[in-house]
């Protein structure tokens, strides 16, 4: 599956790689550069499935763009991981400046520690579970 599109960074990479893992540890399908998201996963749940669009973003600049896009193709919610906390907070200022209300209650903005971090406790869960096996 290819990760990558056009002139992005190993870091852009990295990030999108972490994503990946995080959201196929909880069960969904993982899709990279789909329609131009930088991540999308999806999973099927009662009442249909559930799309999310996932923006890897290292800047705020095309940050509305991007989630503006993912919404309108048709994910049912979107997560933003910045590369930092101080990156989180410009880029949840900016959202909350262009966006009206009916995203903003689509939208999520995490760091990509905060990632790692949940990959570490799902991966320690899903250890235990298989040594009991």
């Amino acid at each position: 599956m290819k990760c990558n599109r056009g002139q992005e960074t190993a870091d852009h990479r990295r990030m999108k790689e972490l994503i990946a893992k995080l959201f196929t540890l909880l069960g969904y399908l993982v899709f990279f550069e789909e329609q131009l998201t930088d991540v999308v996963a999806w999973k099927l749940r009662s009442g249909g499935p559930r799309i999310v669009g996932i923006e890897a973003e290292r800047s705020p600049r095309n940050v509305v763009r991007n989630v503006r896009r993912d919404l309108a193709r048709g994910c049912n919610v979107v997560l933003v991981v910045a590369a930092n906390e101080n990156l989180q907070a410009a880029i949840r200022r900016k959202l909350q400046r262009e966006l009206p209300p009916e995203h903003l209650r689509k939208i999520a903005v995490t760091t990509i520690t905060r990632t790692e971090r949940a990959i570490e406790r799902l991966e320690t869960i899903h250890g235990n579970e298989s040594q009991q096996l």
